[in-house]
C-alpha cells in the first residue's frame, strides 16, 4: 500500500503562497495571472491530487467538472443564498477535519430561498 500526503501538497506555502492554509476564492485566478497556466476542475499536477495524476488520474474528472458546474449554475440561477447572520466567522473558521480532508462547518445554516 502506498500513501501519500495529501495535505501538505494542498497547503505546501512554497507552492500556494503564504496564505495556504486560509480560504482564498481568488486564489487560482491571481496564481492564473502570474503564472500564465490555466487551472480548471479536471487540472491535475503534484500539487493538485483531488483526481490522481499521471496516466492513473480519474478519467471521470471532466465529466465531474461539468456536473459541478451545472449543479453551481443552477443554484445561481434559482436561488437567493446569505449565511445565517448567528453564523458568519464561523464558516471557514471552524473546519472540521476528517483524516486529511477538511470540511466546512456542518452545524453553519446557509440559507435559500427560490426565487420562483
Amino acid at each position: 500500500m502506498v500513501g501519500v500526503n495529501v495535505l501538505h501538497a494542498q497547503t505546501c506555502e512554497s507552492t500556494w503562497g503564504p496564505d495556504a492554509r486560509t480560504f482564498d476564492a481568488r486564489r487560482f485566478l491571481k496564481l492564473e495571472e502570474q503564472t500564465g497556466r490555466r487551472f480548471t476542475i479536471p487540472s491535475t499536477s503534484l500539487s493538485i491530487l483531488n483526481f490522481g495524476h499521471g496516466k492513473r488520474s480519474c478519467p471521470g474528472r471532466v465529466f465531474a467538472g461539468a456536473q459541478m458546474k451545472v449543479l453551481i449554475a443552477h443554484m445561481l440561477a434559482s436561488y437567493d443564498m446569505r449565511v445565517d447572520e448567528e453564523a458568519k466567522g464561523k464558516l471557514f473558521g471552524e473546519s472540521i477535519w476528517f483524516g486529511a480532508t477538511s470540511f466546512i462547518n456542518p452545524r453553519v445554516r446557509i440559507l435559500l430561498r427560490n426565487r420562483t
